[in-house]
């Protein structure tokens, strides 16, 4: 997936919930729907600290648009953490990811902290 087949995802959720631009940027706390329209045309992502309340609001699983969103906006550290292939939804990790974690840069690690917070927030709210 790239960032233009994000976008069209999005949109397409988005219309399918019948939410318009402008409802979904103040859902997510954004100052203006032109965050909306970048991320619909593919130029911008999301936030990552946004990806769960954006899934929730269009009805996505939460786990795989945050999946998506790490991976086109972290290709590095998705990279270093799951290989070429994501992870099988239920099953184990891959051996080795604890060493691939040490070896992330740090700025990468942050990226994957934050989604897991916001992530372990999410768990129980449904």
């Amino acid at each position: 997936m790239d960032t233009i087949e994000f976008g069209r995802k999005i949109q397409k959720a988005r219309n399918k919930e019948g939410v318009l631009q402008t409802e979904l940027a103040h859902k997510l706390g954004l100052k203006a729907d032109t965050m909306v329209s970048h991320i619909e045309r593919g130029t911008r992502l999301p936030s990552i600290d946004r990806v769960p309340l954006l899934a929730h609001v269009l009805h996505l699983d939460t786990k795989e648009l945050c999946m998506e969103v790490l991976q086109l906006s972290a290709p590095a550290a998705y990279s270093a953490l799951f290989g070429s292939q994501p992870p099988v939804p239920g099953g184990p990790m891959s051996n080795g990811v604890i060493d691939r974690w040490e070896r992330l840069p740090r700025d990468s690690r942050q990226v994957v902290e934050t989604l897991v917070i916001h992530l372990s927030s999410l768990h129980g709210q449904a």
